[in-house]
């Protein structure tokens, strides 16, 4: 089971507090970033801690649609996972390549899982895209029903 969607919480942190972050330059998570700065012209940080969804987690209702395009790319990972034999480790380190186009990003990777988990960015990329960049975080209540 996928515990987060945009930044694994351990992964965010230990990238935000130094040398870690060099290390990164090479993970997939920066695949997914270049894909947003490609389509949106801002990164993936914009969207952690957003809602229930977006983040470390993945419980209770989306709060939003913003949030409800990070379930899906939970759900869309989970999915690379089973379908694609894509590794867990693969979801956030591995790496796939794309191009952009006039704002548009077409994934070229090699592998099913390559090209699935660009698929799933690039999907979660335009969901986002539709409703604008967010003006603040919104936080995930405490008290939502759990989205069965």
């Amino acid at each position: 089971m996928i515990t987060a969607l945009t930044i694994p919480l351990p992964v965010f942190y230990l990238a935000a507090s130094g040398p870690f972050l060099a290390k990164l330059v090479q993970a997939g998570l920066l695949d997914f970033n270049r894909v947003a700065k490609c389509e949106l012209d801002y990164g993936i940080l914009t969207y952690n801690h957003y809602g229930c969804w977006c983040g470390i987690g993945g419980h209770y209702t989306p709060v939003d649609e913003i949030d409800r395009c990070c379930e899906t790319h939970d759900n869309c990972y989970r999915d690379a996972r089973h379908t694609h034999g894509c590794w867990r480790i693969t979801l956030y380190f591995g790496r796939y390549r794309f191009e952009c186009i006039d704002k548009e990003a077409f994934c070229t990777g090699k592998t099913s899982c390559q090209k699935a988990l660009c698929e799933c960015d690039v999907m979660a990329v335009r969901c986002w895209k539709k409703y604008g960049k967010p003006k603040y975080k919104k936080e995930c209540p405490e008290d939502i029903v759990v989205n069965t």
